[in-house]
């Protein structure tokens, strides 16, 4: 994965247009998010994030997606509908031979 390089733009007062700021509904005015913007840019958590090292962490996160069990549903269904599918192939084949 190729990340973006270009610097982020700067957060100002103007450039946080957000309704809940403005009502002041979680506690968090324009100026401490304009400091907490900078101190997460100055942190770059995204630069030390590396994912899984280790075969069995990335066997691990390959699996994030299956964990709804939608995947496992669906095959049970498509098998159960294909033995059904047989088994009318079966009984038509019976009528017209």
């Amino acid at each position: 994965m190729v990340r973006d390089r270009r610097p982020m733009p700067r957060a100002t007062e103007e450039t946080l247009p957000n309704k809940l700021l403005e009502a002041g509904m979680n506690g968090w005015t324009p100026g401490r998010r304009l400091k907490q913007a900078e101190a997460i840019r100055s942190w770059k958590p995204w630069d030390q994030s590396t994912g899984p090292r280790t075969a069995a962490g990335k066997a691990r996160v390959a699996r994030n997606a299956d964990r709804g069990g939608q995947r496992a549903q669906l095959r049970r269904l498509a098998h159960e509908i294909n033995q059904c599918l047989e088994q009318q192939r079966t009984t038509v084949s019976e009528w017209f031979s």
